[in-house]
């Protein structure tokens, strides 16, 4: 099912949700049978779609290295502005409307989630694919030896190099792990996000894949700076401060920037503050941190999901400023 049909059936189920009783205050329903077994589905149905949803947002960021995916702006309106801010509120009426399932369901996650922590659950399937690269080395290898013609096409030797690389560390397991953390901006206009920010976005979820954090970490910073600098306009900022002495126009550091979009964005200030800092604590460090190379994947990761926060704000919020225009 296309992303815009559940993003449709989402809308329709939550506006008969809450022509029933709002979330917050199914607490305080006594609905008959009926009416809860309706209110029941509703919830069902919402939670499974949106899982979904993000399931084929993950697919398509990793299939087809697509950061971005457009949305019919009233869908893309109503997701980020509202389903998302009452996702909580959905949870607990979860909760509420069937307590038996909601506790089945968080048995499994902290399983789950136990599990991960154990080590458990990850060695099951730790080097599965790694091994599979390796089995299918391992008969080249053999094969090559009778069919000493294949050298024309084959490079057993050259692959077993970089299989074994130090630099390289050939760990696909890995990779397909960390993937999972990912998630394409959403925005409702083709090419609203320029070519510069998309190209260095896709450089940003590459080197996350690889487990290259410091990488992920300095251009975050990076495409931070860029995407204000490219919608400073449209909230009516300016880019530069006059240099009186040299009769000049400056561009302003980053972090006057952010204090100027903070004004007009107060919703993602502490998220434009926290990648800024983050990059400068690991891109200019100060002192020694040895904690914060421990913290790098953290940080690499919060980086990464909060750079796409404001991206997409920032053009959403572009595109709600042109067409006003």
């Amino acid at each position: 099912m296309k992303l815009n049909l559940r993003l449709t059936l989402i809308k329709q189920q939550y506006e008969e949700l809450n022509a029933i009783c709002k979330p917050s205050y199914v607490s305080e329903l006594h609905p008959k049978s009926s009416q809860r077994e309706r209110y029941r589905d509703l919830l069902k149905s919402i939670r499974n779609h949106h899982y979904q949803i993000k399931e084929n947002l993950n697919s398509e960021v990793f299939e087809n290295a697509s950061i971005s995916v457009d949305v019919p702006r009233d869908l893309l309106d109503f997701y980020s502005n509202e389903f998302l801010l009452n996702e909580r509120a959905l949870d607990e009426a979860y909760n509420t409307i069937d307590p038996s399932m909601a506790d089945l369901s968080r048995f499994i996650d902290e399983l789950i989630a136990q599990e991960k922590e154990n080590g458990t659950l990850q060695n099951k399937d730790n080097n599965r694919i790694h091994d599979t690269f390796n089995t299918a080395l391992e008969r080249l290898e053999e094969d090559f030896l009778d069919n000493p013609e294949w050298d024309e096409w084959c490079e057993t030797e050259k692959a077993r190099n970089v299989f074994e690389s130090k630099l390289i560390k050939f760990n696909p397991d890995e990779w397909l792990e960390n993937t999972k953390e990912f998630s394409p901006i959403r925005t409702s206009m083709k090419g609203d996000i320029p070519i510069h920010a998309k190209q260095r976005l896709v450089e940003i979820y590459r080197s996350y894949t690889f487990g290259n954090w410091l990488s992920v970490i300095a251009l975050s910073r990076t495409v931070l700076e860029y995407v204000l600098f490219d919608t400073a306009s449209n909230f009516n900022i300016e880019k530069h401060y006059l240099d009186t002495k040299n009769n000049k126009k400056i561009f302003k550091r980053l972090s006057h920037l952010i204090e100027d979009f903070g004004e007009s964005c107060p919703d993602i200030l502490d998220k434009m503050n926290e990648v800024r800092e983050l990059g400068n604590e690991y891109i200019h460090p100060k002192k020694k941190n040895k904690e914060a190379l421990f913290q790098s994947k953290t940080n690499a990761k919060k980086c990464m999901e909060y750079l796409r926060d404001i991206v997409e704000f920032l053009y959403f919020e572009k595109q709600s400023t042109n067409a006003s225009i």
